[in-house]
């Protein structure tokens, strides 16, 4: 019977301090397991074993029983802990793996998504850049254009014979006049 207080109040304190999410899977493999140790230690107190059990024996009602019992307990205990933190820790490392690939593919998502910018932008300087070529060839091109009509006026104006105004008298009496 102590034995299955004892029990009892470790199911007690382990739903007591393992009330922490993270901890969910554990949690409900340990407590199977201790409600499984629970049932069999109450029908052996009973005397009500399961079909194949021989029943209890002499020995296991004597003391010395009870410390061999009480041994089988505790490495049913450590089997079921390690059994329990073995689960837990695959389930960790496959919901880490899982989230490391989503991670992943999130990086290369937003990788992609800057590449694609990164190229809208190159384009559009590229496409800035020939406008500015262009406008800088009509721009040489009138440059050219007002050169060559300038030196059409002053032949026009060599041929024709007309000095320059500056040449002219009164224009040098007006302007001697102004300083």
């Amino acid at each position: 019977m102590s034995q299955l207080l004892q029990l009892r109040q470790l199911l007690q304190l382990f739903v007591m301090k393992t009330s922490v999410p993270g901890k969910y899977l554990m949690r409900i493999i340990f407590l199977l397991i201790l409600k499984l140790q629970l049932k069999i230690l109450s029908r052996r107190a009973q005397g009500n074993l399961l079909d194949g059990d021989e029943g209890p024996k002499q020995s296991e009602i004597q003391g010395p029983s009870s410390e061999k019992d009480t041994i089988q307990i505790n490495l049913r205990m450590r089997a079921a802990t390690a059994t329990a933190l073995g689960a837990a820790a695959a389930h960790a490392k496959y919901l880490a793996d899982q989230e490391e690939r989503r991670m992943e593919q999130l990086m290369a998502i937003m990788i992609e998504t800057q590449m694609k910018k990164l190229k809208r932008k190159m384009k559009y300087f590229d496409e800035l850049e020939l406008i500015m070529e262009k406008e800088n060839a009509h721009i040489e091109e009138l440059e050219e254009s007002l050169v060559a009509d300038r030196l059409n006026v002053l032949q026009r104006i060599f041929n024709a014979g007309i000095s320059r105004w500056k040449d002219h008298a009164s224009v040098k009496s007006e302007t001697g006049s102004v300083q």
